[in-house]
């Protein structure tokens, strides 16, 4: 009974990928976010907000208490396992800085950290009802995406495409983030760099964007690992007896 015990305890550690709170459920003030949170065996944190030029004419600067967060499950989807999304929304309240009228623009970056989970090996960034109206006006919604491997020194970004800017008309498509293939990392730091412009008495208006995270539909090289150990423990017992 002990030796089963045994095997069944190093079994389940070899599963663990996180510890802590899971993450809220719904929306929540980006003021308020906890340092780390777990959900789908991925641990996130660090979340912040990085004014960046400048916010012209609004009253008051981008700060995190203008923006909800909704971290939530992913289903799996052809190709990728399950993951996990993060949607920045407006919170409630004035001024609303993805909504930019007349010659109003604002300018942010979300700043987030995945410490540890599965590998991931896709990366979504969905549109949640963006539109820029009249099209003649110059108005604006670009998104800059960037992730940076946290497992490297300096925390270099990714090369080539996995820098992304999105210029959007009228769009709810997700848009991916190729090239990722083969990375299989456990460790990134995401930042979106949002700039909304009104241009010349236009209305540029964006209700929010959602990051999906897809871990890769191989066996990493850890799981590969723990069916090793796995056979050679059912070996052992085998021996014992």
């Amino acid at each position: 009974m002990k030796k089963l015990f045994l095997i069944t305890l190093v079994a389940g550690l070899g599963q663990v990928t996180a510890w802590g709170a899971a993450c809220a459920v719904g929306p929540s003030l980006l003021s308020t976010m906890t340092s780390t949170c777990d959900i789908g065996g991925w641990t996130i944190g660090g979340f912040g907000l990085l004014p960046d030029a400048a916010a012209y004419g609004y009253n008051a600067t981008p700060t995190t208490a203008d923006f909800n967060v909704e971290i939530s499950a992913a289903g799996a989807v052809p190709g990728f396992g399950p993951g996990f999304s993060v949607t920045l929304t407006a919170a409630p309240g004035y001024p609303n800085f993805m909504y930019a009228a007349g010659v109003q623009s604002s300018n942010f970056t979300l700043v987030y950290d995945i410490l540890s989970g599965p590998a991931i090996q896709e990366v979504q960034l969905g549109i949640v009802n963006g539109s820029v109206v009249p099209a003649g006006n110059n108005g604006s919604i670009n998104i800059l995406k960037t992730l940076y491997d946290t497992t490297q020194p300096g925390d270099p970004a990714f090369s080539g495409n996995n820098v992304l800017t999105v210029g959007l008309g009228q769009s709810t498509n997700p848009i991916s983030l190729r090239g990722l293939a083969g990375n299989l990392l456990t460790q990134m730091r995401v930042t979106d760099s949002y700039q909304i412009a009104a241009g010349n008495g236009g209305v540029a208006s964006l209700t929010g964007s959602t990051n999906t995270f897809y871990q890769s539909d191989v066996p990493e090289p850890a799981t590969y690992g723990m069916i090793g150990a796995g056979l050679i423990l059912v070996a052992l017992r085998r021996r014992i007896r």
